[in-house]
C-alpha cells in the first residue's frame, strides 16, 4: 500500500486537464484483509489489513492521499466469509457493520 500511495500523483495527481497523470478513477485492490484462504475472499475480519499487505494505518493513509485528490468514495465490499461475526447476525447486522466500517476509513 505504501507503494500505491507513493505513486497516486501518477494515477491521478487531482487535476482535471493534467497531462502527467493517467487520470485513473478507481483502485481496485485485492482482498487485503485477514482470511482463511489463500484467495482472501473469505474474509473474518473488516477491521483489519492482513500483515502481510502492511498495515491497518497504511491502508488508512492510502484512503485519506486518494481522497484529497478525487474525494470519497466508499470501499465496495463483494466477498463475505459465513462464519465471520458481521454475518453471523443476519442482514441487520452486516448493514449496521458495513456502515461502521465507512465510518472508520478516515
Amino acid at each position: 500500500m505504501k507503494g500505491i500511495t507513493q505513486k497516486l500523483d501518477y494515477l491521478n495527481d487531482g487535476k482535471s486537464h493534467s497531462c502527467k497523470d493517467l487520470q485513473v478513477s478507481s483502485l481496485w485492490l485485492i482482498p487485503l484483509n485477514p482470511s482463511l484462504s489463500y484467495h482472501k475472499y473469505d474474509v473474518t475480519d473488516y477491521y483489519q489489513v492482513d500483515p502481510l499487505y502492511e498495515s491497518l494505518n497504511d491502508f488508512r493513509n492510502l484512503m485519506n492521499k486518494r481522497t484529497e485528490r478525487q474525494g470519497d468514495h466508499g470501499p465496495c465490499y463483494q466477498s463475505f466469509e459465513q462464519r465471520a461475526p458481521m454475518v453471523q447476525g443476519g442482514q441487520w447486522q452486516l448493514t449496521k457493520q458495513i456502515t461502521r466500517l465507512l465510518r472508520i476509513g478516515g
